[in-house]
């Protein structure tokens, strides 16, 4: 029963992990749309 609860936390930790990484792929996406928006807007 042990082990059974280490793998599954294991594998809760591994898909909260993945998730993580995930959010800051989004966030680094979402700066740099702004981030181009804005350099669009003082090119204009």
């Amino acid at each position: 029963m042990r082990e059974l609860v280490r793998e599954s936390g294991l594998s809760v930790g591994r898909v909260q992990g993945a998730l993580a990484i995930l959010e800051l792929e989004q966030l680094v996406i979402d700066v740099a749309g702004d981030w181009k928006l804005r350099r669009t807007n003082m090119v204009r």
